[in-house]
């Protein structure tokens, strides 16, 4: 009897993108599997847990948030999927948000609509905003349009993702401002 692949699953579950991660992977395991999945709830900029050293294991599922987290699964040399892609790490395979399709569906849902002023909300230097941000600035171009852009900029580039969210509920109410300023179409 074939035994199951033992998968480490280093996902935080506090977040939709994490639970629909969790959700995707086990509808996954039923169609493909069976795997025997290990996953033990942990904070999403949290470094390496200590048990991954010991823990035998066929591959890693993880949001690979810090770098040494990253330097650790380098380090493990097993085959590893990467679902939050900050680092792109060589040998392991990143599962992205592909930024171009959203922004296409975003900005033709606006403009059928009639709207010609789009607006755009991130963190500059985070680096999944940026990727956002520059889909939209070329999509729109593309319309002789260009995005209203509103960044939070009072941050340390290479900040995690908790850092910067911190960070951004301080700007509430310059971003009340900001929006209450942007053209109605």
């Amino acid at each position: 009897m074939r035994r199951r692949p033992r998968v480490i699953l280093l996902i935080e579950s506090s977040r939709a993108y994490g639970r629909g991660c969790l959700q995707g992977i086990a509808a996954y395991v039923r169609v493909r599997g069976p795997w025997t999945c290990i996953h033990l709830e942990r904070g999403l900029a949290e470094g390496v847990p200590a048990w991954m050293e010991r823990l035998p294991a066929d591959g890693i599922i993880a949001r690979i948030e810090n770098a040494a987290l990253a330097r650790f699964l380098q380090h493990r040399r097993l085959p590893t999927v990467d679902l939050r892609g900050r680092f792109r790490i060589p040998g392991f395979v990143t599962f992205d948000s592909d930024h171009d399709a959203i922004v296409r569906l975003a900005v033709e849902h606006f403009l059928a609509r009639g709207f010609r002023h789009i607006g755009f909300c991130g963190f500059a230097g985070l680096d999944f905003s940026d990727r956002r941000r520059d889909a939209l600035i070329r999509r729109l171009a593309r319309h002789r349009l260009a995005p209203l852009i509103y960044e939070m900029t009072d941050v340390s580039h290479g900040a995690s993702t908790v850092t910067l969210e911190s960070a951004g509920s301080r700007h509430l109410k310059e971003l009340s401002k900001w929006l209450k300023r942007l053209p109605s179409r």
